[in-house]
């Protein structure tokens, strides 16, 4: 008898150990995140800076709307946060924005901008946008952001 109850409470411990090891092991919760930008060397920096962040995963750019679009219609575990700009060619980020308010309303949507006094701000966030940042405030603050 005394032998049972001492190998049930060494499996016991040892499996709460067990529990205690993969708890730590098992990393931060890591938001994803997707950029969608025209500009190649804002889309690059902006990439390389948020993956410097601690929690955050950038693996995923777009040049356009219409290639985020498609891919976000495909995909089954969207990003949770989408950095986009508000003018680009083709497609801007207004109507990029209100499809993936459509197909995910889920997704945090963050708007960039060149300009403080843009337009397109309040119509943005009218829309549904989660924030605006402004480019040259991107490389300084983002983290803040977060």
């Amino acid at each position: 008898m005394r032998k049972e109850i001492f190998e049930q409470n060494n499996a016991a411990e040892t499996t709460q150990q067990d529990e205690r090891q993969h708890t730590q092991s098992v990393p931060k919760a890591c938001r994803s995140m997707w950029i969608v930008e025209d500009e190649p060397h804002i889309r690059d920096e902006a990439q390389l800076m948020l993956n410097a962040i601690e929690g955050i995963s950038c693996t995923t750019t777009f040049a356009s709307g219409e290639d985020a679009l498609q891919q976000l219609s495909k995909t089954t575990t969207p990003p949770n946060i989408v950095l986009l700009d508000i003018r680009m060619e083709g497609m801007n980020g207004l109507e990029v924005l209100q499809r993936i308010r459509k197909l995910h309303p889920e997704t945090l949507v963050i708007m960039m901008t060149n300009y403080a006094d843009d337009q397109y701000i309040q119509k943005a966030l009218d829309h549904g946008a989660s924030g605006y940042v402004l480019k040259d405030d991107l490389w300084d603050n983002f983290g803040k952001y977060l």
